[in-house]
Order: C-alpha cells, then structure tokens, then sequence
C-alpha cells in the first residue's frame, strides 16, 4: 500500500504495486542510485515492530533481484529517449540541479526542464513500453512520439477560443 505525505502525494510503494505510471516512474528515479545497488528503500513509516505470532515470508529470490530488475526496466525505457536520458540521470541520478545541467549542456533552464519531463512521461507507459506495438496501440519510438506530442499541442493552441474581455 502507497505511503503518502501530508498534502497527499504518494511517498512509497511496493515492489508489487510498480505499474511504471508517471508518480511511479518519479519515485523510482528519485532512488534510482538505491534500487542499482540492488536495496529497496525503506517504508518511512516503517517502525521494525512485527506482532507477536506473525511469521515473516521467505522469498526463493534473492533480495537484491528486484530492486535490481526496476531500475534496469527505467534504465531500459529511458536510453530510447536518447541524449534526453543524460539530463534525466543527471538531475536524478547525480543530484544535479536544473540551473547546473543547462549550463553543462549549453541549454536553456526551461528547455532542460521540458525535456526531463518529456523523458519521464515517455518512460511512464505502464506494463508495456511504448515502443511495443501492443493489439491496443501501435509501437512508437521517442522521436516520432515527441513530433505526434508537440504537433497535437499546436493543432489545440491554433484552434483554441479566444476570449476577450471589453
């Protein structure tokens, strides 16, 4: 079950509630460096206690798989989307902030902040990666889902209602 903080946002998640949406695309970056050295991170409200009588699981997998098995699967989504991968590994990865990666890379701060946003959202298809023609969706690569965004965002703002006050 999520963990969430005192405005709402989720905080936590299981292993087992991973769908690779957007808010868990975002939490397995923000632990990405954990997740690759092979730990899942802790539950903040965790306390350690358990009831007397309960007995814990035993899993026939080795802890370190499937924190190991996230990040690769994000790792794996992210470097289709290109040199975008780097200004997500940097900001998230690194620790960088936003002002330093645009500098290092010769980028407007709003530009960096686009592409690492567009990168998450292409990484955040779900169970099945966007680039997997599924009998629901046709695959699409970074590049060619980039151009389909953007020109349906141009088609709206051209044929937005203006409304003028007088």
């Amino acid at each position: 079950m999520p963990v969430y903080d005192k405005f709402g946002n989720p905080v936590w998640f299981e292993p087992s509630e991973i769908k690779y949406n957007h808010k868990h695309v975002v939490f397995i970056l923000e632990h990405i460096n954990t997740l690759r050295d092979g730990q899942y991170p802790q539950n903040p409200q965790q306390t350690g206690y358990q009831r007397a009588g309960w007995r814990s699981s035993i899993n026939a997998r080795a802890a370190f798989i499937t924190p190991a098995e996230i990040a690769a699967e994000v790792d794996r989504r992210l470097l289709r989307c290109g040199l975008d991968w780097y200004l997500v590994n940097d900001y998230y990865g690194n620790g960088l902030k936003i002002e330093d990666i645009a500098e290092l890379h010769h980028l407007d701060y709003e530009d960096v902040w686009n592409r690492i946003q567009r990168a998450i959202a292409y990484a955040a298809s779900g169970p099945v990666p966007r680039w997997v023609t599924t009998e629901k969706r046709k695959g699409i690569e970074y590049q060619d889902w980039h151009k389909h965004r953007y020109q349906k965002c141009r088609i709206f703002r051209k044929n937005r209602i203006r409304v003028y006050r007088g």
